[in-house]
């Protein structure tokens, strides 16, 4: 099949691309929902099998894009929603909004595998309560692909200073900001099955008072320290 995959964030971009050809799929991969309608408009319909469209994205989200999409025309691939927020009420929105399935981030390769097999069919997967979530790691990591490891060394040299990045913002008070850097990277986090990691994200994506934004600001030293313990045991993994 050839894929059109809708996701704002690089790291898990080039590993759903990565994951795609290893299943024997080809891609092509936008940034937001505008980018997907935009090329749509622009080349025959029948040029994608599917969509796999992240829910959260800058321009234009998952949820409108679909609509938009399905309104213009009734041949539009079948749209399978992408997200780390996994709630009833996301999967009962992406549903309400004309999508297909949806499959919950981090996403596994088997999963992935079993969606594109009967795209139609919904999909969930749920978070275990470890540092790590090993199945993830060993699934993602299986065949030792050269070029997916490589990308996982990418994220390494850049997640410590994405970690700063998201520190700055909210030592400036930047909230919103720091919400939306903090989602981006819970993504990547569950990406590489760095559970840990993710749930802190999603905690501070999540901050409703100073009182919250205090506690993660005070804890900080021990964030850093979850993800440097962290990527290097998946490193270590990777080299046994």
């Amino acid at each position: 099949m050839h894929i059109l995959v809708a996701e704002d964030n690089p790291t898990n971009a080039r590993v759903l691309e990565q994951m795609l050809s290893h299943l024997g799929h080809s891609s092509h991969w936008v940034t937001d929902g505008q980018a997907v309608l935009d090329l749509i408009e622009e080349t025959d319909r029948r040029s994608f099998d599917l969509i796999l469209m992240d829910l959260h994205m800058p321009r234009m989200n998952g949820f409108d894009a679909t609509e938009e999409l399905l309104r213009r025309s009734s041949e539009a691939p079948p749209i399978v929603a992408c997200s780390a927020s996994a709630y009833e009420a996301d999967i009962a929105k992406a549903k309400a909004s004309g999508m297909a399935g949806f499959l919950s981030k981090p996403i596994r390769v088997d999963t992935l595998e079993a969606t594109l097999a009967e795209p139609f069919a919904l999909s969930q997967q749920k978070a275990d309560g470890d540092s790590i979530d090993w199945p993830q790691v060993e699934l993602l990591f299986a065949d030792r692909d050269p070029e997916l490891i490589e990308v996982f060394r990418d994220f390494c040299d850049q997640a410590e200073t994405s970690l700063a990045e998201l520190r700055n913002l909210m030592e400036q008070d930047k909230i919103s900001a720091a919400c939306e850097k903090a989602h981006q990277l819970r993504g990547s986090f569950l990406t590489f099955g760095l559970s840990r990691m993710s749930q802190t994200m999603a905690e501070i994506e999540h901050t409703a008072t100073p009182d919250d934004i205090l506690s993660i600001k005070n804890g900080w030293e021990g964030i850093q320290d979850s993800l440097g313990e962290d990527l290097l045991a998946i490193k270590k993994f990777l080299e046994d």
